[in-house]
């Protein structure tokens, strides 16, 4: 992945991928695909500083 996003496109960027994703979607359609992502993104932090610790431990 290219690391040269700053944090405003990146933000916009998740801005219209949201309204593309929620184009003709109810509104509790719209709330679980939320709820999804909320999930996704506790995982992917959780897995974030899972391999942040290991590397640390295996420096040590």
């Amino acid at each position: 992945m290219q690391q040269s996003c700053d944090g405003q496109t990146l933000n916009l960027a998740a801005v219209a991928l949201a309204s593309a994703l929620a184009e003709g979607l109810t509104a509790a359609q719209t709330e679980l695909l939320s709820a999804f992502f909320n999930v996704l993104a506790d995982s992917l932090g959780t897995l974030a500083i899972t391999k942040a610790r290991r590397a640390v431990c295996e420096t040590q």
